[in-house]
């Protein structure tokens, strides 16, 4: 099988389906190839006993994050900054009206002002964003409004996996395990699961790769009614400590499993409106090297559950036995899991630095800290590369492909995502050279 069309999207996920959007008006012929399945046939397997050969909530139409956060951050310090702010503002606009006029997301604004103006005495810093919210309940009938904003023209083909894009005399050549298509312009948004197709194509095409550090930490669980002091002021809040920040705060959610490349399980958030827990979970990020972060990952077998321990058995360096958890205040949402010591994963600086923060954050939501909060992880985020391009994410080694997304650190989050997807489409449907193909 070979096709020629004019745009290859890799991957439908929440960027892909914006790069469709922002190409709705081109008159091109499109195709979104990605090695999930389509919105309909997806079903969330976080928890599953047995882990599928492709997670369909990994891959597929909307990607990993519209099935985890379900929460949208307008803010340039949130999900990347490579384009200006001035563009950030412009697009930021777009992409919230196409959000409520889904009629499927909800406003929820900025935090709290006077809230606000508590904190600036507690020496720590945090993100002032404006946000959605919609819950994982929402996401099929969301992703199902997305793709009808595309031009008819435009197609998507599920359960096809590429396996490496290279240069034509023309545009791009892009292998699939089911045949080759031909393009003029590519367009990458593999997200996490994308880094070692990206990783050859980039050699094959001669494009930079550009380490930068990765987000790695844990996932806190306790209950709702400690946080709702906080949580009803300032929805999913942003706070930074020294080391590390609070990211992905899940009220009334549960902490569901996330398969990243490799087959490494980590934990993630997820929370519906529908379905609401006792418990109120987030996460405790900081960053590093990915040179030295990966090792740390692979120290951890393949498909291996996540890690459980209690505050105060970590405090104390030890494991949390059955009986313990038998007796915790807070039950664990999460599924699958093995009883262990972080001290053992990460080492006694990540985890005294953890600790440290954690009682910052507790000047911030005095209730955070009890000896049953459940301290859950390993949780890690595969944005670890990214590639010289224009502010509008196109490759300035190869004019013609672009990134956009997770599989780019300087774009990624929901919001990101989507902003960086769509102009990167736009920009395509803008090109000279495609206005006289025409």
């Amino acid at each position: 099988m070979k096709n020629t069309v004019d745009v290859v999207i890799v991957g439908a996920g929440v960027s892909g389906t914006f790069a469709g959007i922002g190409l709705s008006q081109s008159n091109l012929d499109v195709v979104i190839l990605d090695k999930g399945r389509c919105i309909s046939e997806r079903k969330c397997l976080w928890n599953c006993s047995k882990h599928p050969k492709v997670c369909d909530v990994s891959c597929g139409e909307g990607g990993a994050g519209l099935f985890s956060d379900s929460c949208l951050h307008y803010s340039t310090k949130i999900g990347g900054n490579v384009i200006k702010t001035t563009i950030f503002e412009h697009y930021r606009k777009i992409i919230d009206k196409i959000y409520e006029e889904s009629g499927l997301s909800r406003y929820i604004g900025y935090p709290d002002r006077e809230f606000l103006q508590e904190l600036k005495g507690l020496n720590l810093e945090y993100a002032d964003i404006e946000q959605r919210d919609f819950g994982e309940e929402k996401v099929v009938p969301l992703v199902k409004y997305l793709k009808s904003l595309w031009d008819k023209s435009t197609v998507s083909k599920m359960n096809m996996e590429v396996k490496e894009i290279s240069k034509t005399k023309s545009g791009f050549k892009i292998l699939t395990d089911q045949g080759t298509y031909e393009s003029r312009f590519v367009i990458i948004g593999t997200g996490q699961w994308g880094h070692s197709l990206i990783e050859r194509s980039c050699k094959k095409l001669g494009i930079t790769m550009i380490d930068v550090p990765t987000s790695y930490g844990f996932r806190i669980e306790t209950l709702y009614d400690r946080l709702k002091d906080v949580t009803q002021r300032f929805y999913n809040w942003k706070v930074y400590g020294d080391k590390f920040r609070t990211y992905c705060v899940n009220n009334r959610g549960r902490i569901v499993m996330h398969r990243g490349e490799e087959m490494r399980i980590s934990t993630n958030g997820s929370h519906s409106n529908l379905e609401s827990t006792e418990n109120t979970n987030l996460a405790i990020m900081s960053r590093m090297n990915s040179k030295k972060m990966f090792p740390i990952v692979r120290s951890r077998k393949s498909n291996a559950p996540p890690i459980l321990q209690r505050w105060i058995d970590l405090i104390e360096q030890r494991i949390t036995t059955p009986e313990d958890l038998e007796r915790n205040i807070v039950r664990p949402t999460l599924k699958r899991f093995v009883l262990g010591n972080f001290w053992d994963l990460f080492g006694d600086q990540i985890v005294n630095d953890f600790i440290s923060d954690m009682i910052k954050f507790s000047q911030f939501s005095p209730n955070m800290i009890h000896d049953d909060l459940l301290v859950t992880g390993p949780e890690w985020k595969y944005e670890y590369r990214t590639y010289p391009t224009t502010e509008r994410y196109e490759s300035k080694e190869v004019p013609g492909i672009f990134f956009v997304g997770d599989c780019n650190a300087n774009c990624y989050a929901i919001v990101m995502s989507s902003l960086s997807g769509f102009v990167a489409g736009e920009t395509i449907s803008e090109s000279k050279s495609l206005k006289e193909r025409r």
